[in-house]
């Protein structure tokens, strides 16, 4: 397996993680503090900025 390939799965394993958790907390009955807290903090780490994910929340 290459060096592009490797990084090619380790890529979608990131995105499916990623959208696993968004799809969780965004099935929720309602959404709180908390769960708007880590929506926003996941939407940083995927490099969207702290900027952007505020507007976004």
């Amino acid at each position: 397996m290459g060096v592009f390939s490797r990084l090619k799965d380790g890529l979608k394993r990131t995105r499916e993680g990623f959208f696993k958790r968004v799809r969780k907390l965004l099935s929720l009955e309602s959404l709180d503090s908390e769960s708007l807290e880590e929506i926003e903090e996941l939407l940083i780490l995927s490099d969207m900025g702290s900027e952007t994910a505020e507007e976004v929340i």
